[in-house]
């Protein structure tokens, strides 16, 4: 659909088609992956998702960026074919244990996939505890996103660089997110609490995005770009094993759903917001990704407090 839009109608028609399904494959990926695993390995491979995740989301960024030069068409024909492929493989490495037995009515399945649903089922398992975990986690989604969106049509808008070099920075961004995932992030699940350490990891962002606001040497810019990208890639596992470890396994699965919706959410509004700032002055979305970097920074130190006067949450 990409490949032969011709309109913006066309192409807005296929970026909700797009969302609806990668949305509903990142959840399914997420559900399958704690419903096979052991719960001691479950934040192990929560890592591993998130890892793999960001490091290919980098690699994209580089093959799109690159061949992006030669053809757009070409890029979304190539990202196409990779799709269809991924969706045979899932097919026939899928234990089928965790396929569902069950059918479901008509019914059923429009209950299901009502959109609203996830925030619906909400009210089985919210309590204080998960209202700032995915208050949390909205906020940091929001920020991760806003800072994506505006950094690339800040590179081409105001630094001139084509996309090709956007690719490579994303690509550096991979190759860090996924040393600091496969070392310091596993580290901070099974070392330290992991409460205090979003704390520090939210403000480290915070601090990483105020760098590309006061720093406008190019040089700088860049470097606190990757900072900033690093410190989210680190604190998405780490989020997604506190919010895993905080559910009832019977609830994982809405939860899980819950988390990815919240996730979503955070990602549609910083994107707005990315594009509608942009056109009144080019650093006001960076400071308000900040902000909202700040609040995370505030409700990760709320959610450490309350666990500690409550000696109730999940640690």
């Amino acid at each position: 659909g990409f490949a032969f839009a011709q309109s913006q109608a066309s192409i807005l028609l296929v970026r909700v088609l797009a969302g609806i399904f990668v949305g509903g494959a990142f959840v399914s990926f997420l559900t399958y992956v704690i419903n096979t695993a052991k719960p001691e390995d479950q934040a192990k491979y929560l890592t591993y998702s998130a890892t793999i995740q960001a490091v290919f989301s980098a690699f994209g960024y580089l093959i799109g960026g690159v061949l992006g030069e030669w053809s757009i068409r070409g890029v979304f024909l190539l990202q196409a074919g990779t799709l269809a492929v991924a969706g045979v493989m899932f097919r026939l490495v899928c234990l089928p244990d965790d396929m569902a037995s069950s059918q479901m009515s008509m019914r059923q399945i429009f209950r299901e996939t009502n959109p609203l649903q996830a925030f619906l089922d909400s009210r089985y398992f919210m309590n204080r505890a998960f209202l700032l975990l995915f208050t949390l986690n909205i906020l940091m989604n929001f920020g991760n996103t806003g800072f994506d969106q505006v950094f690339n049509y800040y590179l081409k808008d105001q630094l001139n660089l084509t996309s090709s070099y956007n690719g490579l920075i994303k690509a550096a961004v991979g190759l860090i997110s996924f040393v600091f995932n496969m070392t310091l992030c596993i580290w901070i699940i099974q070392k330290t609490d992991t409460r205090k350490s979003m704390v520090v990891m939210a403000g480290f962002c915070m601090a990483a995005v105020v760098g590309t606001i006061v720093f406008p040497e190019i040089r700088i810019y860049i470097a606190s770009s990757v900072l900033a990208y690093a410190g989210y890639s680190v604190s998405l596992p780490v989020l997604q094993h506190m919010v895993a470890v905080q559910a009832d396994p019977a609830q994982k699965n809405i939860v899980m759903g819950f988390y990815n919706a919240t996730k979503s959410l955070g990602s549609i509004i910083g994107s707005l917001m990315a594009g509608f700032l942009y056109s009144i002055h080019v650093k006001l979305p960076f400071l308000v990704v900040a902000v909202a970097y700040g609040i995370s920074f505030l409700t990760a130190a709320g959610y450490l407090c309350s666990g500690r006067k409550n000696g109730q949450w999940h640690d």
